[in-house]
């Protein structure tokens, strides 16, 4: 690998800084306030949102895309399970699993009690959707 240039060399990928306005925030707090999860559907929204403009990049962006959506699905299927598992008084823990049906079908039952039946259909053909490309 060549060497960095001199005004980069000794640079840290992250680093603290009292400049929180300039800067952005990765810690703790970021974290339980779901900014990562948020920040997954941001960034595919702002790639699609691309796209459309500029259809030409699609084949470059599709697999950003789908990955940040994915991303974006199992983090907020995993975030409505360990909410889910404190509302209802049940004892669970945040789930191990990346495949999308298996955590479906640990939310489903959660969500069941808040949402109708035809939208969780319509929810589950797409996370189904998800886990046949992406299992």
């Amino acid at each position: 690998m060549a060497d960095l240039p001199s005004q980069y060399k000794g640079d840290k990928l992250f680093k603290g800084d009292l400049d929180w306005w300039h800067n952005a925030v990765v810690d703790e707090w970021s974290h339980e306030s779901d900014h990562d999860v948020i920040g997954y559907r941001k960034s595919a929204d702002l790639l699609f949102d691309h796209v459309k403009r500029r259809p030409q990049d699609r084949h470059y962006l599709v697999f950003p895309i789908v990955f940040l959506s994915r991303q974006y699905l199992e983090l907020r299927m995993k975030d409505i399970l360990t909410g889910g598992y404190k509302l209802l008084g049940k004892k669970g823990k945040y789930p191990g699993t990346h495949n999308l049906c298996d955590l479906w079908s640990k939310c489903r039952p959660v969500l069941e009690r808040y949402i109708a039946s035809a939208q969780l259909k319509s929810m589950e053909k797409y996370i189904r959707e998800f886990s046949k490309r992406d299992p």
